[in-house]
């Protein structure tokens, strides 16, 4: 399954959006769910990604909201003749504490990200965004939309993506840009003709000059190979050799890094949970508004 619409699909136009909290509860209704989000909790507290944008110099109507959690609003856009991703980063305050700054930092970081490794082959090329007036959007970054699933989600990972993955995060490590967000598997887009992407360089790290910059590089490039590595094992244990085998050794921050996260995401949970946001134990699917996969797999498993 493509995130995106196939063509079979009735046109969906500005005006026959439904909002996320619909969506989700036709899907989910004999699930317990929480209730919406409170306003410091949300990248643009209670307002959604505009309508409609200037990408490009083209207008581009909103589809769907992929994504709106405490850091940014990531949504799918379209015009008369392509499909274009906008993330919007922080702006809403924190009980008064002004967060602007920071959206404003996170979308700059993006941008210089994407702009430097748009001519290499996995990356998505990245797009201008104003407003319809052409007022900048200084919080705001986008690039071309790239259909695709989370890797995480295939039933069968095919035999060279790991390669492929591996040549693409080395071409990253030559342009001294680490990764840094490959733990999970959910955050590298298998394409099409299953090729990898890398979207999120949020969190990730570009070494320009100095020793303290360079040493910081080596420690977070080791563990893009680690991580790499790790889903190799898991979903390819056929072709694990031993040298593979001795290239896992699991850095010790790493180690150092889950003893303070792993803690961290529990309070969160039991924070979100306390609050009403979510339900249970905690989990993301119980979110009111969960992110884009995770709908999918609820229509999914509705439908079946």
């Amino acid at each position: 399954m493509l995130i995106g619409h196939s063509p079979n699909e009735p046109e969906i136009t500005c005006d026959s959006i439904p909002t996320l909290c619909l969506m989700h509860s036709l899907m989910v209704t004999n699930q317990d769910i929480g209730k919406a989000r409170p306003a410091f909790l949300l990248a643009l507290g209670r307002r959604h990604p505009p309508e409609k944008l200037l990408i490009d110099g083209e207008v581009a109507c909103r589809v769907e909201i992929f994504k709106h959690d405490s850091w940014a609003a990531t949504a799918l856009y379209q015009s008369d003749e392509r499909m274009f991703v906008c993330k919007f980063n922080r702006m809403q305050p924190i009980f008064g504490l002004p967060m602007g700054w920071l959206g404003k930092l996170l979308a700059r970081r993006e941008a210089h990200f994407l702009r430097l490794l748009e001519d290499i082959s996995g990356i998505p090329k990245p797009r201008s965004v104003t407003d319809l007036q052409g007022g900048p959007l200084p919080h705001a970054a986008a690039h071309e939309f790239v259909p695709g699933i989370p890797a995480s989600k295939l039933d069968r990972i095919p035999g060279d993506f790991f390669l492929r993955l591996e040549q693409l995060i080395a071409k990253l490590h030559r342009r001294g840009v680490a990764y840094v967000d490959l733990h999970k598997l959910e955050n590298v887009l298998a394409g099409c003709f299953e090729q990898p992407y890398l979207l999120d360089f949020q969190i990730s790290f570009h070494h320009r000059h100095g020793w303290i910059s360079k040493q910081i590089f080596n420690r977070l490039a080791e563990c893009d190979r680690y991580h790499l590595q790790k889903h190799r094992m898991r979903w390819q244990p056929e072709g694990w050799t031993m040298e593979l085998d001795e290239r896992l050794q699991r850095p010790p921050w790493i180690r150092l890094h889950r003893c303070n996260a792993t803690p961290f995401r529990a309070m969160r949970r039991r924070f979100l949970v306390f609050i009403g946001v979510r339900k249970k134990f905690g989990e993301a699917a119980t979110e009111l508004a969960p992110e884009i996969g995770l709908r999918h797999t609820q229509q999914q498993q509705s439908q079946g």
